[in-house]
């Protein structure tokens, strides 16, 4: 969308993408837009190094597990000569983009699901796992009895790393936002409206545009994000009607007549990510190996034994990575301030 309007404006970009060589690269895909829309495009290698690593924590405003994609691409942006970038950010929240949306026609179904076996429940937790729609353990709590009914608590399941139930073991702290009565008042719980302001506040606004404002800032480079706009959200809260159907993506390539943006919405999400696990067992090594020792700034915030009760020590790359990259990247902020 952001390639499409300046092309008619009749304005041309450098359009940048981080290429991981992996099954999450898109840099093809984003290559191929680019020049449809007639813009330059270029292809930034996933690069860090140890250097890297520092930098990124001494930019580090507060503590946080995300960013580390924003300040790679923001770097390329820098080196590339500009001092302003656009970016979609915003987008998925505005539309419905990310896949647990679709969840929201689902939640009435589920208060008659939670009444069945919980062998039938547990087989229907895998089925959803698979599909990647939730992992083996948030399914289960879906599925199961007292999971979310509702887009606010919908939300903060598929959104939180570690359970609620673990991050009250490790820190003594109760999380509060999944209280569905935090949903904007006058909106249906189950709404797209509800479940758009759960991911505006739990995300949007707690996680991506903090990392965003802090990691492009790191580099000198001004971000925009024109779909975080009161009239963008009126539009789409308008489109969705009070219901729980999210406009889509394809609303915006229908909303623009651009046929070609009205065929990527109809391919799968793809997310914006680095590979992580990778790098857990080089650059970011040394991160991890550092909040294992005993006396690390984190363990005077975190419970060490119970940190160990929840098998997220000792702390090494696996799939679920970032399970220990909260502990790993909490330690190297904390060291940061000391």
């Amino acid at each position: 969308t952001i390639a499409s309007v300046p092309h008619r404006l009749g304005r041309s970009l450098t359009c940048l993408t981080v290429a991981t060589d992996d099954t999450s690269d898109e840099s093809d895909e984003a290559a191929a837009t680019a020049r449809h829309y007639g813009h330059c495009f270029e292809r930034i290698p996933a690069k860090l190094d140890c250097s890297d690593v520092a930098s990124f924590f001494e930019a580090m405003q507060r503590p946080s597990i995300d960013g580390l994609n924003t300040y790679l691409v923001s770097r390329a942006v820098k080196n590339a000569g500009f001092k302003v970038a656009l970016s979609g950010l915003g987008g998925d929240e505005v539309v419905g983009g990310y896949g647990h949306f679709r969840l929201l026609r689902l939640l009435r179904l589920l208060q008659f699901v939670e009444r069945m076996p919980g062998p039938t429940i547990k087989a229907g937790a895998l089925i959803l796992s698979r599909l990647g729609v939730a992992n083996a353990a948030k399914a289960r709590k879906l599925l199961g009895p007292g999971g979310p009914r509702e887009g606010w608590g919908l939300s903060v399941l598929l959104r939180e790393v570690l359970q609620q139930e673990v991050v009250g073991n490790l820190t003594g702290i109760v999380d509060e936002a999944a209280d569905p009565r935090k949903a904007r008042a006058g909106d249906d719980p189950g709404s797209f409206a509800a479940m758009s302001a759960a991911e505006v506040e739990i995300y949007l606004q707690a996680t991506l545009l903090p990392d965003a404002d802090t990691f492009s800032m790191a580099s000198s480079v001004e971000l925009r994000v024109p779909f975080v706009d009161g009239q963008v959200f009126a539009a789409a809260l308008a489109l969705a009607d009070g219901t729980s159907r999210r406009p889509g993506k394809s609303a915006i390539g229908t909303a623009l007549n651009d046929s070609y943006l009205e065929g990527l919405a109809g391919r799968p999400k793809r997310g914006f990510s680095v590979p992580m696990r990778q790098w857990m067992t080089g650059p970011l090594a040394p991160v991890l190996r550092a909040a294992q020792e005993p006396d690390a700034p984190v363990w005077s915030v975190v419970d060490r034994k119970a940190a160990q009760r929840a098998g997220l020590v000792p702390l090494s790359a696996r799939h679920r990575w970032a399970d220990v990259w909260v502990i790993a990247a909490l330690n190297a902020w904390l060291d940061t301030i000391d």
